[in-house]
């Protein structure tokens, strides 16, 4: 019997850089899910 596991549902506050953000720290946050990082991975 084969057990199938799942990564569980989950928002991962990033950060991701942004030329249009004025200063010396052009970041901005981004919500990625665990659907976006995982998916079509075994």
């Amino acid at each position: 019997m084969a057990v199938i596991e799942t990564v569980p549902s989950v928002v991962f506050k990033t950060r991701v850089r942004d030329e249009s953000v004025p200063g010396p720290n052009p970041f901005r946050w981004q919500d990625v899910t665990t659907e976006e990082i995982f998916k079509g991975k075994k």
